[in-house]
């Protein structure tokens, strides 16, 4: 067990340390548009808690490793690993959800839930009508080999159960998305269990800014 919480944990400040890599790139970019030296944006401490929440996660999703499949290492496939690390990735959303099965009902002021209530009607406007929605993510479950989903089909029901493989929906999902500027960011995941869940998350996608040319 304590090799799979190790393998967990360091996988975990892996991913959170790649996330950690694009944010100092951006900081970089946004202190040459000020005229700045990165060092006047840099902040050790930061830095470091953004690591230590990474290694915690990865900890975290290791826990639940060990919940669902056992203490045996040698079930340790890559995939597995990847999908530690996409969690240390995600960061904090992961640890809220997985802290809040553990906490009383009606106290969980988790992401999940601050996405659910965003998704209230008046709350925020609809990216995407439902039908159209519906559309682009049957679509992309048919990329993936599953052309006759439901939405009340569970994901756990179609295999796809890991971190690596709800990245993988992820990536589908986003390359049907016809307008690049509403891509689903990576913590849409953690509020996926259903094949109406990301449905969901299709109709109120984020508008991000135009990728660059």
């Amino acid at each position: 067990m304590l090799e799979i919480l190790i393998l967990g944990a360091l996988m975990g400040l892996l991913g959170q340390g790649a996330r950690t890599v694009v944010g100092l790139k951006g900081m970089s970019d946004d202190a040459q548009a000020q005229g700045l030296s990165p060092n006047d944006l840099f902040i050790a401490s930061r830095l470091l808690t953004s690591l230590l929440i990474g290694f915690l996660v990865g900890l975290a999703a290791a826990l639940i490793y060990i919940i669902k499949n056992g203490a045996d290492p040698g079930g340790v496939t890559a995939q597995v690993l990847i999908g530690f690390a996409a969690s240390g990735y995600i960061g904090v959303d992961f640890l809220e959800t997985f802290i809040a099965q553990y906490l009383p009902t009606g106290s969980k002021p988790t992401a999940k839930a601050f996405a659910a209530a965003a998704a209230k009607p008046g709350v925020q406007k609809p990216t995407y009508p439902p039908d159209q929605a519906q559309s682009i993510v049957f679509k992309a479950f048919t990329g993936l080999g599953y052309p006759s989903v439901k939405p009340t089909d569970t994901l756990s029901s179609l295999n796809i159960k890991s971190n690596f493989d709800l990245l993988n929906l992820l990536e589908a999902v986003n390359g049907q998305i016809p307008d690049k500027t509403h891509l689903l960011p990576i913590g849409a995941i953690i509020n996926w269990s259903k094949v109406s869940d990301v449905i969901a998350s299709v109709v109120y996608a984020p508008t991000n800014p135009a990728p660059s040319a």
